[in-house]
């Protein structure tokens, strides 16, 4: 299955994105990213409408809004890549490469030529407004508690930003953009020329 998400939409696509068990969000001001992460945490399906209504209320305030793709063994917080018990995706974060193809708008013209080939295998593509998230699910999920285990997750990551000319974001504890929200640039994607 495929999601392509163009915001603004008013629907997010939660069950959609992670059908059951728990749900991190967290919410970000794009003018004070270091003080300002709110985080929430909920159990889906039980709480989607929960879910749902705190972000879309975030976001209408200005709040970038993400989720954990992954699963931790703490609550309403943003998780650490120790606090990451179980893996259910593996992802590229593809933003337009404005130095490679000369401008944003050429930039984001390639990306879109990229979903085709992306969709063959991508369980889900999140158009976050800026670039593309292409996220594969892992089922039954993968426990990652270890180390090592953390380190071979990690470098599944690091194949696919390779592979698609991705950005560096193999972390196990990254958070990805939420479908359906606005996405509110900061000051550098701004000067940068970003929209």
């Amino acid at each position: 299955m495929t999601i392509l998400a163009p915001p603004p939409k008013q629907s997010m696509h939660i069950t959609e994105l992670i059908p059951k068990g728990q749900l991190t969000l967290a919410t970000i001001d794009p003018k004070d990213k270091q003080s300002s992460v709110i985080c929430r945490t909920f159990t889906i399906p039980q709480q989607v409408t929960q879910a749902e209504a705190w972000a879309l209320q975030s976001n209408t305030t200005g709040r970038n809004c993400y989720f954990h793709a992954n699963i931790g063994s703490t609550i309403n917080r943003r998780l650490s890549k120790n606090d990451v018990s179980s893996a259910r995706f593996v992802w590229g974060d593809l933003d337009p490469n404005i130095y490679l193809h000369g401008s944003y708008s050429k930039a984001k013209i390639h990306l879109k030529l990229l979903i085709p080939k992306l969709s063959e295998y991508a369980s889900l593509i999140i158009d976050t407004g800026n670039g593309l998230q292409v996220l594969y699910r892992i089922a039954p999920t993968v426990n990652i508690t270890e180390q090592i285990a953390k380190e071979e997750y990690e470098i599944i990551n690091r194949a696919i930003a390779k592979r698609w000319n991705a950005d560096s974001t193999q972390d196990c504890s990254r958070i990805l953009r939420l479908p359906g929200t606005l996405n509110y640039p900061g000051q550098a994607k701004i000067e940068k020329g970003y929209p």
